[in-house]
């Protein structure tokens, strides 16, 4: 089995920053408890405060596949034209440490 990794990028429109911060807490609170996931870190910019990373590590696509389809982040996905200035940008990445010479 493969893990895999997501990092999210998200910027909140103008006025939205809190809204946004709490909304993606939210969702990292019950995302580590679901079976599969290893690692949901929630990062803020400390420069700018409506923007925002996630860094997830899951134990495969099934795990991250029923992680969308969950309530909360189907609620959140709802919300992602209210919350966002730009569109999000996911990147689903393999992990190569180990095999890297």
């Amino acid at each position: 089995m493969t893990n895999l990794t997501v990092v999210g990028r998200l910027v909140a429109r103008t006025g939205q920053e809190e809204a946004l911060r709490e909304a993606l807490r939210s969702v990292a609170i019950h995302s580590r408890r679901e079976p599969g996931c290893l690692c949901y870190d929630l990062h803020v910019d400390r420069d700018d405060p409506g923007r925002f990373l996630i860094y997830e590590t899951w134990t495969g696509d099934a795990a991250l596949a029923a992680h969308f389809e969950l309530a909360h982040s189907r609620a959140l996905a709802a919300r992602l034209d209210e919350l966002l200035a730009v569109p999000l940008a996911m990147e689903n990445l393999t992990f190569l440490a180990p095999e890297v010479a």
